[in-house]
């Protein structure tokens, strides 16, 4: 086994980060073999089935609202749904349906209207073991939908938000989740969001001042998701 693939792949596990990595096998002949190691980050969801032994798990979904509404393969390969049977053996994807038509309906339904909230999304295998991700609709960020599913790309999203003067600053804690900022890294795994400081004390300083425009809300501070 080649020493130094191997090393690099427990160097991002024990760390760890996602990702792909080759990890190739040879014998005394000189003949090799190469094959792909996948780390996958935790999962938002899983479920274990005592009664089939079956496990299914999958990602929540960011994306920004409006545009175009996600197909079914679209929202298999966000949630990075997967499944296996009793005997730890991958339960084929395209085997692996949605419980309800109709969340898919009321996803897209808000994303093509432009409407932002937190939409659940249940899959299931063929013996019927569930799991339940959601869908983050948010104002402002990526739109999933358009991304190309063969690169790797991050997503972050964030609502607008309307929040009264006066009183105390906010903290950066405080303003994402005002805003519901969410963001994902390129393995989709949760990824930390960050605020910009400056825009941040802009904000706080029109509070402190008791400014009515901050009524409206104008600061666009959300600007990126920080890499894992």
């Amino acid at each position: 086994m080649d020493q130094e693939q191997f090393k690099k792949i427990n160097e991002h596990k024990t760390q760890g980060k996602a990702g792909e990595f080759e990890l190739t096998y040879s014998d005394a002949k000189g003949n090799k073999v190469t094959v792909t190691v996948t780390l996958v980050g935790e999962y938002d969801a899983i479920t274990e089935n005592p009664d089939t032994g079956e496990m299914i798990k999958g990602k929540h979904i960011i994306s920004k609202t409006g545009g175009d509404g996600f197909s079914k393969k679209q929202l298999k390969e966000l949630s990075m749904v997967k499944a296996v049977d009793k005997d730890g053996m991958e339960i084929p994807t395209e085997d692996l349906s949605f419980a309800e038509e109709e969340q898919i309906a009321a996803i897209n339904a808000a994303k093509t209207a432009g409407k932002t909230g937190d939409f659940p999304l249940t899959f299931r295998t063929p013996d019927n073991t569930t799991v339940t991700i959601t869908v983050f609709l948010r104002d402002e960020g990526t739109d999933a939908a358009k991304e190309r599913q063969d690169d790797p790309f991050s997503v972050i999203g964030a609502n607008h938000a309307t929040q009264p003067t006066k009183g105390e600053p906010f903290t950066e804690e405080q303003i994402i989740g005002l805003c519901q900022a969410k963001g994902k890294d390129k393995n989709l795994d949760n990824a930390k969001i960050l605020v910009d400081e400056s825009q941040l004390a802009v904000i706080n300083k029109a509070k402190k001042m008791e400014k009515r425009e901050f009524l409206t809300s104008p600061f666009p501070f959300l600007t990126e998701i920080k890499p894992q």
